[in-house]
């Protein structure tokens, strides 16, 4: 199996050069980045209408204030009454000690766009196979919320969140540009500082669970 390893490393490495993207970077375009849309009822909020929406932090989205964090956000319209979302935040960012993972913070509003609750994220570990390790939680929803917006917290840039990988031979890693797949060892404890880009998925439940 080494030079399984060997290869897939090598692919590991190149598409970290292909993707060119690092929590360095990724800050200083977002501190860069002017920021808009003070006014919570004049952003444009994008229908939940599947039963999964994956968001891209960093792509295409627009920067706003949220007190003192400036963060990418996703502004979600709640269609079709479901009772509860799972929120599932990625690994990103490449090989495990130098990787990144938004930690999402969540704002929901009524039909007026007027502030119901703000949460911040009480989290458990998940796994897919095919992508990689993710943090999870588990939102019951309100019958008054009818928007959502994620934005990541990144106003403590030195605060790490830690990840134990249990995983051992290959471990799939997101990256951005694709899953690669690095050799891990057993039960290493990484300590993952908090970045402002990354993907999320908003899973659905519905009245029947």
């Amino acid at each position: 199996m080494s030079w399984l390893k060997f290869l897939l490393v090598t692919i590991f490495f190149l598409g970290l050069v292909g993707c060119g993207s690092t929590l360095k970077k990724d800050l200083s375009v977002l501190n860069s980045t002017k920021a808009c849309c003070d006014s919570l009822s004049k952003i444009t909020y994008q229908p939940i209408t599947d039963q999964k929406l994956t968001i891209e932090l960093g792509k295409g989205k627009k920067v706003r204030l949220f007190n003192d964090i400036k963060s990418y956000f996703a502004a979600l319209e709640i269609v079709n009454e479901p009772t509860s979302l799972e929120i599932q935040s990625y690994i990103t960012g490449g090989w495990l000690p130098s990787a990144h993972i938004v930690v999402p913070k969540l704002i929901l509003l009524d039909e007026k766009y007027k502030i119901v609750r703000e949460l911040d994220w009480t989290y458990t570990w998940g796994s897919d196979p095919w992508i990689g390790s993710y943090m999870t939680a588990q939102l019951t929803l309100m019958p008054d919320e009818k928007y959502l917006i994620v934005y990541a917290e990144n106003s403590k840039p030195n605060k790490r969140i830690e990840f134990v990988n249990y995983n051992s031979g290959l471990s799939p890693v997101y990256t951005g540009s694709g899953t690669i797949y690095i050799p891990t060892s057993d039960s290493k404890t990484f300590q993952l500082p908090l970045g402002p880009t990354g993907r999320i998925d908003i899973l659905v439940k519905d009245n029947e669970g």
